[in-house]
């Protein structure tokens, strides 16, 4: 008879406070161990284990912490019925790299918003006084702000290197096209703008922790709650804190530093959106569709976590307290979300303004400033459509415009992803008409087409 299948694997890390190396000895058989670990790590072993033996499995690396230990699990998500052919593969990856520099040139523009996160995840009006001080506190101490995100692991090279408007399409390119793209992402600034988000709501959640934890005004209940939420208690932020060092380190290695890690890491992906496997629907995953999903995943995810989560404070409010303190939430996104948007808008045109007297060829051209001749309800709905505020269904709405926009009949990334719209302008234009050459060519695409 064949010989048994090997026993799971599990790694350990010195990180986690691992008081003797059980990696160069192995743990043989994991359904007969008792021993208890700081911290555990299954690789490759859920299609090992089976979907049958799945709960047991669980059970046992559960039981097998010690307290305030950590698990991580890690698997494949879906399947296709065969391996991508590797000539599809080439076409997602150009496809979707060509689709990447003609689209999202303006794309850090285009994410102000972001910064409205951490102020609505702080759940209230004083999270305008806190993102202040915390915007103050990134540039006279940014080696600090830094080094504290970098701790927890909120910035690290694959948060930088994937970026969160094409994180998931990502997985399907080739290596050539992947490099190309982080490039892009560097040149036009959406890599540091990314660094400077995640900093920047990893700080953020360090001060609402720590002020709830010191709140003696507010209803304990909801305090408990938001606490809560993020899977912390007051006591274990209290003990945290009384860990920080003169040179303003705390100690996360501690049962409580490890809750308030986990309570701050949440607080970033609950700010900052990077869309995965999860946040997405099932068919958005089959690299087949790649091309469809692609600029899509941003929205999705913008609308089930940010907007998904306000809706849920927003329902809170009203069973603990009635109507008004309920309209807190909305006050705070038209206080933030919007005018963002308005600014990364109004910016966006000054700077295609000024490329069109820079790149050769191309006169600066005032016909790109629309927002002036838009009327009031064409400038509220492309302001709310630009948002993300329409949430899921925003992408039912051009939202991403590839060349010109004018409110609901503007061109851009239709239903069927923005790769259709360049077909389209394929078969309506020709292959060499300059109109359609245009829409190929990174920064050119920007400026008004001329008939």
């Amino acid at each position: 008879p064949p010989p048994p299948p090997p026993p799971p694997s599990f790694f350990f890390h010195e990180h986690y406070g691992i008081r003797d190396s059980v990696a160069s000895r192995g743990l043989g058989d994991v359904y007969k161990r008792q021993d208890k670990y700081d911290a555990i790590a299954s690789i490759e072993m859920i299609e090992a284990v089976g979907e049958k033996y799945l709960e047991k499995y669980f059970n046992i690396i559960k039981d097998n912490l010690a307290p305030g230990g950590r698990g991580a699990i890690q698997a494949m998500m879906g399947k296709l019925p065969a391996p991508l052919d590797p000539w599809f593969k080439r076409i997602n990856s150009y496809g979707m790299f060509l689709n990447i520099i003609t689209t999202l040139t303006f794309s850090a523009l285009a994410s102000f918003p972001d910064l409205a996160g951490p102020i609505l995840r702080s759940r209230e009006m004083d999270g305008f006084r806190t993102a202040t001080k915390e915007y103050i506190n990134y540039f006279e101490n940014k080696e600090e702000a830094i080094k504290f995100a970098m701790d927890l692991g909120i910035v690290s090279q694959d948060t930088l290197a994937t970026m969160y408007i094409n994180a998931a399409e990502m997985d399907y390119m080739t290596l050539g096209t992947k490099k190309a793209t982080d490039m892009f992402f560097r040149m036009i600034m959406l890599e540091q703008f990314t660094k400077f988000t995640r900093v920047f709501a990893a700080n953020m959640g360090r001060a609402f922790l720590i002020n709830l934890a010191h709140n003696n005004t507010k209803d304990p209940a909801v305090i408990k709650r938001w606490l809560k939420e993020l899977g912390v208690t007051k006591e274990e932020i209290l003990a945290w804190e009384k860990t920080k060092t003169a040179q303003g380190e705390y100690d996360f290695t501690t049962p409580e530093g490890r809750k308030v890690s986990d309570a701050i890491y949440r607080f970033v992906d609950e700010s900052i959106i990077r869309p995965n496997a999860a946040q997405r629907p099932t068919w958005a995953s089959n690299p087949y569709f790649a091309l469809v999903w692609q600029l899509k995943g941003f929205f999705y995810a913008y609308g089930k976590t940010i907007m998904g989560g306000q809706g849920r404070e927003i329902m809170n409010r009203y069973r603990e307290a009635g109507l008004g303190p309920a309209m807190i939430p909305i006050a705070m996104m038209a206080m933030t979300i919007l005018p963002l948007t308005m600014v990364g808008l109004e910016v966006r045109e000054a700077v295609k303004y000024g490329m069109g007297g820079v790149l050769p060829g191309v006169p600066a051209d005032p016909s790109v400033f629309k927002t002036d001749d838009m009327d009031g309800g064409t400038y509220t709905y492309e302001i709310f459509d630009r948002s993300g505020m329409a949430g899921s269904w925003g992408i039912l709405l051009p939202i991403l415009s590839g060349r010109e926009y004018g409110g609901p009949l503007e061109q851009g990334a239709s239903l069927l992803g923005p790769t259709s719209d360049k077909i389209g302008d394929l078969l309506k234009y020709g292959p060499f008409d300059n109109r359609f050459i245009k829409g190929q060519i990174p920064l050119y695409y920007t400026l008004p087409s001329q008939e």
